[in-house]
């Protein structure tokens, strides 16, 4: 087994200021000057473990996602009332979906574990579930709590987690697998896209494994049946027949199949490289390939995500020169980057606004395009996101419609600031590039940045010159990216 190579500083590649930031623009969502000198104190190793080793973030849940309906009740009225109940039901489900959306922006915004929440929001990309085929924002409440009790523990505990949770069953249909009539739509996409990839399984294995899933259902339990929704196994419909899937046989379950997955060989490399892309660089160049391999040859060894993130957030590879200051920031980073910074904690109607403004920058929470999830990378960027981006921190500043117009009466309004202290145009910019870029601008940039800021400072004042400041900054191609 290959040694993951650990980051260590030398006099031409030191822990600095510039390292700390990558590291928390990575694990988590960015920070200020403040908790980067922090970062550096500690130096490398207790930094990772200062944002590894969190205290899971205390929330309480949601309110509003519990809708109060009976199913026979509703099947018991007359036709035209119940279409008029079930229309009603719907839009409510839909507000308490959108609701879910801003409350986690929210406590994206807010956490004081942000790793805890860029790892939900990266299973919740790995496991993708669409809203809009589950309708229940209390089963998709539940899914990233599992994500976050889970998610960086035991890889197999999880796919187990995972494959009794109700809004996977339902996006999946595997609500719907049983003996003698086997859906193999949550099969194909727990080898595909969940552990092994393409190519590492055949038709014939997805089928076997559809017939051990069967069973593995739902039932509507208590007050708010419609919304309530917890595993149940049918025994009766469940396939006790001899299955091969691959190249082993017996009377295999669910659980059995993903012992299975794990044991083969494509199964760790797969779910690194996958890691990789995230908190890394979704570009592998050749030198990344020793490191990815000595990270899936430990991850093997138990399928435990913390220790691989240590080995991963920690290795030499991570902080190379082309890894830094070269991954294009996800909506959701950009958004929730720019409000820890400013901090701005949005109420209600800012953080729905903000949620249509993600998906109009391409990352709908909750509601990811197919089961594959987001792309990511290059995709994030077209010439209609492009102008979002650079727009987005103008909206929020000095007040303006977000998200278009379903962002209705979710209109920020002109943000009061506390202003940096600062005299000169030199002494603004200071302040913001360190805070703001994960790279220093150009000289030849900066120079005429502070030339412009300059004049708007003699003419208009320390206010409106940090305003434009930051606007300027935030629409640089530098600020897209971390």
């Amino acid at each position: 087994m290959g040694a993951v190579e650990r980051f260590w500083p030398t006099r031409t590649r030191p822990w600095d200021g510039q390292r700390a930031k990558h590291l928390l623009e990575r694990a988590g969502f960015g920070g200020g000057r403040t908790e980067v000198e922090a970062l550096v104190a500690l130096g490398p190793r207790e930094a990772v473990a200062s944002l590894l080793h969190y205290q899971p973030a205390r929330w309480s849940p949601p309110t509003f996602l519990t809708i109060d309906a009976d199913p026979a009740e509703l099947r018991a009225l007359p036709e035209k009332e119940r279409r008029e109940r079930v229309q009603l039901l719907l839009r409510e489900a839909r507000q308490a979906v959108l609701g879910l959306k801003a409350w986690w922006l929210e406590r994206m915004v807010t956490t004081t574990a942000p790793l805890e929440e860029k790892l939900t929001l990266f299973w919740h990309g790995h496991f993708a579930t669409e809203a809009k085929k589950v309708k229940s924002g209390l089963a998709l409440y539940h899914q990233l709590e599992l994500f976050r009790q889970r998610g960086k523990g035991s890889f197999r505990e999880l796919l187990r987690g995972v494959s009794r949770d109700p809004a996977m069953l339902l996006y999946l249909d595997n609500h719907l697998n049983r003996k003698g009539r086997p859906n193999e739509n949550y099969a194909r996409e727990l080898m595909e896209l969940f552990t092994l990839g393409i190519g590492n399984y055949t038709e014939a294995d997805v089928l076997e494994t559809a017939r051990a899933f069967t069973g593995w259902t739902l039932q509507r339990t208590g007050p708010g049946r419609l919304t309530n929704l917890t595993y149940e196994f049918k025994p009766a419909q469940h396939d006790e027949g001899q299955k091969t899937i691959l190249g082993q046989s017996g009377n295999f379950g669910g659980d059995e199949v993903i012992d299975l997955l794990l044991a083969q060989p494509a199964a760790a490399p797969f779910m690194v490289r996958k890691l990789w892309r995230y908190f890394v660089s979704d570009r592998l160049v050749p030198a990344d390939e020793p490191t990815i391999e000595a990270l899936a040859a430990r991850f093997r060894d138990g399928y435990q995500v913390e220790p691989l993130l240590e080995d991963l957030l920690g290795c030499e590879r991570f902080y190379a020169e082309e890894h830094l200051a070269n991954r294009i920031k996800s909506p959701v980073e950009l958004v929730v980057g720019s409000l820890r910074r400013l901090q701005i904690e949005p109420e209600e109607a800012l953080a729905r606004a903000l949620v249509f403004a993600l998906d109009q920058l391409g990352q709908d929470l909750l509601d990811p395009p197919n089961v594959a999830g987001w792309a990511g990378g290059r995709e994030w960027i077209n010439t209609s996101t492009l102008l979002q981006r650079y727009n987005l921190l103008s909206l929020l500043l000095n007040g303006g419609r977000l998200g278009g117009k379903r962002g209705g009466r979710g209109a920020a309004g002109r943000l009061a600031l506390d202003l940096p202290p600062f005299q000169t145009a030199a002494e603004l910019l200071d302040q913001i590039l360190p805070d703001w870029l994960a790279a220093p601008l150009p000289p030849a940039q900066r120079d005429l940045l502070q030339d412009y800021l300059a004049t708007l400072l003699s003419r208009e004042g320390r206010e409106a010159g940090y305003r434009v400041a930051l606007h300027l900054v935030t629409s640089t191609p530098n600020y897209q990216v971390n």
